[in-house]
């Protein structure tokens, strides 16, 4: 008796999914799984970190020799020791790119090193990852 009433019960639930309508391919899907799958390069950031760096001083030309310089009058007087970069020389200013830590939804982390500070992206906000740059999803 139990097996005739399973079988019953097995019958009707696959006659009601066989009976809903398919989705039409316009429409929005409505499960939070099959959402997330359905975006490859989509999660949500973890962190944004500000990252600084000086650039490297170009390399030496005899016109500016680099390094330890040694100064050795022929009059006879105290020879110096010293630097050979010089103080009043420009700096440039620093590069600065911006970090951007993502879980993507499939559970990976991807970082994304961009120039520009992410733009209406905070920690926690849902994204996309397009042409290696952070947008909001």
């Amino acid at each position: 008796m139990k097996r005739i009433l399973a079988f019953g019960l097995t019958t009707l639930s696959f006659g009601a999914i066989a009976q809903a309508p398919p989705a039409s391919p316009g429409s929005p899907v409505q499960s939070d799984v099959l959402r997330r799958q359905a975006c490859a390069d989509c999660g949500e950031v973890r962190s944004i970190r500000r990252v600084e760096r000086q650039q490297r001083p170009p390399n030496a030309t005899p016109e500016s020799p680099s390094g330890l310089v040694a100064s050795i009058p022929l009059d006879g007087s105290k020879p110096t020791v010293g630097s050979s970069t010089r103080v009043d020389r420009k700096r440039e200013p620093p590069l600065v790119t911006y970090e951007v830590i993502v879980q993507l939804d499939d559970g990976r982390v991807r970082i994304v090193v961009q120039d520009e500070e992410p733009v209406d992206v905070k920690i926690g906000d849902r994204v996309r990852i397009e042409d290696n740059k952070v947008r909001p999803h």
